[in-house]
C-alpha cells in the first residue's frame, strides 16, 4: 500500500513515524518497540515524534506537553482523513519536501 501523507502531519509530526507491528502487551511489546525504534533511529538518523503501535495506539514524543498534545491531535486528524478518503488524497514526496522547506511552514514549526 502506498504511504499517505497530509500537510499538518508532515509539518508537526515529521516525514516519518516509527511503525511497530503488533506484539502481546507486556515484555514482548516492550522488546518489539525497542527493536523497531533502534532500527528507525539507525535508518533515519533521528528519534521519531510519533511511534505507531499496531492494534495498541500511539506514543508521542516532544519537548513540552503542548507539543505532545499537538502531535496526538495531528495523528488523530491524519487517521480520520485517511479513513475518510482511503486512496484518494495524499502528498507526493515533492509536496512533502516543498512543505518542509517553505519559510512560512518553518514559522509554524518554530512556534512549537
Amino acid at each position: 500500500m502506498k504511504k499517505r501523507y497530509f500537510p499538518d502531519q508532515v509539518i508537526f509530526n515529521g516525514k516519518k513515524s516509527c511503525v511497530v507491528p503488533y506484539s502481546k502487551p507486556g515484555i514482548e511489546l516492550t522488546i518489539t518497540i525497542k527493536k523497531y525504534l533502534e532500527t528507525f533511529i539507525t535508518n533515519e538518523g533521528y528519534f521519531p515524534k510519533v511511534i505507531l503501535l499496531e492494534n495498541h495506539g500511539i506514543i508521542v514524543c516532544g519537548n513540552t506537553i503542548d507539543e505532545c498534545v499537538i502531535a496526538t491531535e495531528i495523528c488523530d486528524k491524519s487517521a480520520e482523513i485517511f479513513n475518510n478518503t482511503m486512496n484518494k488524497i495524499s502528498l507526493s514526496n515533492e509536496h512533502i519536501d516543498d512543505l518542509l522547506n517553505d519559510k512560512h511552514e518553518q514559522y509554524r514549526i518554530n512556534k512549537l
